[in-house]
């Protein structure tokens, strides 16, 4: 069961709260927010300042958005605006990803000692014969 069918429990409201299962994710995203925190103060500044502007973008589009979507759609039928806002949520969540996988492998290539080394020219490679 998702948090979307989860919520068919709650009373029906509008606006930012048209989308039932924002009630039941507010709470998760805060304690998960708050758990994170021990986890950021341990890594350096640099990856824990770029781990968070991933979150605030991934949970900007997943949760943020939704809510602006509520408002369009309880004032509105589903139509262009809303489209746009629901592309505009997906865009977030995926560049909130990628921010994160991009601030990870900074984290690995600045613990690394040395330069990396490069792959030899494959071309260029002479065939030995034996």
């Amino acid at each position: 069961m998702n948090l979307r069918q989860f919520g068919g429990w709650l009373p029906d409201s509008g606006g930012i709260f048209h989308f039932k299962w924002v009630f039941i994710a507010a709470p998760m995203v805060i304690v998960v927010g708050l758990a994170f925190i021990p986890f950021l103060l341990r890594l350096p500044r640099a990856t824990a300042i770029r781990l968070i502007v991933a979150g605030i973008c991934y949970v900007g589009g997943s949760f943020g958005m939704e809510m602006v979507a509520g408002v369009i759609v309880s004032n509105a039928e589903i139509g262009p605006v809303y489209l746009i806002s629901m592309c505009i949520e997906e865009t977030l969540e995926i560049v909130g990803a990628v921010l994160a996988l991009r601030a990870v492998m900074l984290h690995r290539d600045g613990l690394r000692d040395g330069p990396v080394a490069e792959a030899p020219d494959v071309a260029l490679a002479r065939p030995t014969r034996g």
